[in-house]
């Protein structure tokens, strides 16, 4: 999310993080929603292309005119990173 310029979140937060990568337009900017939210995303039927989808970085699809892409929370969090203790100095 970060190296695609998107926020910086606390862990526990409880948010959907929608972060395009590589847009077209300067304009389109990441989103913070509440975790209840739903997103859906369409390709129109005038579409002249056949955008590409790829979520968390896995996979690629091709998309077909009116294709749609929901985006809703997941039913248990994902453990991005965890943190492991960290100790002083030896004494």
């Amino acid at each position: 999310n970060t190296a695609a310029g998107g926020g910086l979140v606390a862990p526990s937060v409880p948010c959907i993080l929608l972060t395009a990568v590589a847009p077209h337009s300067l304009s389109m900017r990441p989103l913070v929603l509440p975790a209840d939210a739903t997103v859906e995303l369409l390709v129109p039927p005038q579409s002249r292309s056949f955008p590409l989808a790829t979520v968390d970085g896995r996979g690629l699809a091709r998309m077909k005119v009116g294709s749609r892409v929901r985006v809703t929370k997941a039913s248990s969090p994902v453990p991005v990173l965890e943190t492991a203790a960290v100790s002083g100095p030896a004494g």
